[in-house]
């Protein structure tokens, strides 16, 4: 007897939880419980994949806005010597002038180029890169800093020679300008090779949601 009540309390309870209507309850409280905190994840993920992908093109903008202020200052020194070849009586007035703007370009220069990327680690953290990325962009950025202290080193000597007292227009001033322009492109690639590194940690090829 108490074996045949057994098995219709189980058919009871298997009728019960199998009726469309338990189902229905069953899922709809599953859909309650799980649906926002899918929902809240996938937004997440989302919102993070589009600062990754604002934070590459930041590193780029910034990596060119440096480009064209190392560009700009080679250019002023390239730009003194033609005009003192053409016209070597007023070459003084230009050199004089050539100081003064140089300054003004390297303290521009200076207030963006070396601070720009000092808060990409941080960045790396909080836009919940993977593990070893924040490592990966210290290295890359000391790598960037060292790159930076050899093209101010060849800016140097272009004012060594360019803002001297004892500068005359001569044919061996191209020369000097040629090699240094030379040297600043092989720095400027190898730069753009680095902030191309740099933004491919922030914005993998695979998007992620």
């Amino acid at each position: 007897m108490n074996h045949i009540q057994s098995k219709q309390d189980e058919k009871w309870y298997v009728s019960i939880w199998t009726h469309p209507l338990a189902l229905l309850l069953i899922g709809s409280t599953i859909s309650y419980l799980l649906v926002p905190l899918i929902g809240e994840r996938v937004s997440h993920q989302h919102v993070l994949q589009e600062q990754r992908v604002d934070m590459a093109r930041d590193i780029q903008k910034q990596s060119l806005i440096v480009d064209e202020q190392l560009n700009a200052m080679v250019t002023a020194y390239e730009m003194f010597d033609k005009g003192a070849i053409i016209d070597p009586t007023t070459y003084k007035t230009a050199q004089a002038e050539l100081r003064r703007s140089s300054r003004e370009l390297y303290l521009q220069f200076d207030q963006h180029a070396w601070y720009w990327s000092h808060d990409l680690p941080l960045q790396s953290r909080l836009l919940e890169l993977p593990p070893g990325s924040e490592s990966k962009i210290i290295d890359l950025n000391k790598a960037y800093m060292k790159n930076l202290e050899s093209s101010t080193g060849q800016i140097g000597l272009l004012g060594e020679k360019f803002g001297s007292k004892n500068y005359a227009p001569n044919k061996n001033s191209a020369v000097i300008l040629a090699a240094a322009r030379k040297r600043m492109n092989e720095l400027a690639y190898e730069r753009g090779a680095i902030t191309s590194q740099l933004s491919g940690i922030f914005m993998p090829a695979k998007l992620n949601w």
